[in-house]
């Protein structure tokens, strides 16, 4: 009779803590380009999807079991490995043939790695204003990197590594560095700025594409597409992967296959840039790191060698085959 008593307060205990702490459970789902969830709902489905430059849209549908026409909700989408909340008291409604959508983005310090998962906290309730269900839908991100060169230039890498470095002549900024020929290698040009002989800033940006194409981004705000000036504001290029749309203060390049979009802005000398592709996590290489999660291993060489010296590791990047 004790044993018996022992084994059915163990069992109350594990389920209590299992249904009241969802999100610590063991990740056992797959990944995949749309992240994915673990649901308590039943009346409403939540997918999130990455746009770009880190940004993600949550869409909230009715769930194919719900029988209610009009479906309103109130919901927090939290970061609970940061303490963060993205969204506080979003509200909205949802029908069989109307979802709703919600955008938001982690804070630019926030690295979004193999273990970065969000928190849905929804609350549902019919036209009546009856209560329906409430419960948190556990989503498991894709890696999202970001990086930076700004100014003159003071450079971060996808691992959140910061340095600045005053070398001239074209260098590598990032490229893909898993295939023998690249899919794609984006160059920086550094070049002197006006009255200051000690300091250089990122004067074109170029984007080398694996088929031969490239695009061209001038601080004058310029762009070339294989050496000839944009036709339209907006084009495609290799059957639709690769988008370069002219901006008011620069140009934005997104090459859809591989997750990575550029964004340049010309007159201030900034680029920024993102991806979020699982395939080339820890397979890029260049000024701004390998984006594996690990901005302790950044410094790597052209040649392969690790480096705590910033300069060793950026002139080690220089483009020798090409003219200033």
């Amino acid at each position: 009779m004790k044993h018996r008593i022992y084994l059915l307060l163990y069992f109350a205990m594990f389920t209590r803590w299992s249904i009241a702490k969802p999100w610590e459970m063991e990740d056992t789902h797959s990944r995949t380009k749309r992240a994915s969830a673990t649901s308590m709902l039943q009346h409403i489905v939540i997918k999130v999807d990455f746009l770009e430059e880190c940004e993600m849209k949550a869409t909230f549908e009715r769930s194919q079991q719900s029988n209610v026409d009009e479906i309103f909700i109130n919901y927090d989408i939290r970061l609970p490995r940061w303490d963060i909340t993205l969204v506080t008291d979003g509200t909205g409604t949802v029908t069989a043939t109307a979802n709703h959508t919600q955008i938001f983005s982690p804070p630019e310090d926030i690295i979004i790695d193999v273990k970065t998962k969000i928190l849905i906290e929804l609350v549902a309730y019919d036209v009546d204003d009856n209560w329906l269900e409430e419960g948190t839908d556990v989503v498991y991100l894709e890696p999202c990197f970001r990086a930076s060169d700004k100014k003159d230039p003071h450079l971060t890498t996808f691992d959140g590594r910061h340095y600045s470095y005053h070398g001239l002549c074209w260098h590598t900024l990032v490229k893909d560095c898993e295939n023998a020929i690249p899919r794609f290698e984006v160059l920086g040009k550094f070049v002197p700025k006006p009255n200051d002989d000690t300091r250089s800033r990122t004067g074109q940006v170029d984007v080398m594409l694996h088929d031969n194409e490239s695009i061209s981004l001038y601080d004058n705000n310029d762009i070339l597409v294989n050496g000839k000036p944009m036709d339209n504001p907006s084009m495609y290029l290799i059957n639709g992967n690769v988008r370069v749309e002219e901006t008011d203060d620069g140009a934005t390049v997104v090459l859809q296959q591989e997750g990575l979009t550029l964004k340049w802005l010309g007159k201030e000398h900034i680029l920024d840039v993102t991806f979020h592709h699982d395939f080339f996590s820890g397979k890029v290489c260049g000024l701004l790191g390998d984006a594996d999660g690990n901005k302790d291993n950044d410094y790597i060489t052209r040649e392969g060698e690790e480096t705590r010296d910033s300069n060793v590791f950026a002139a080690s990047w220089k483009v020798p085959t090409r003219s200033c």
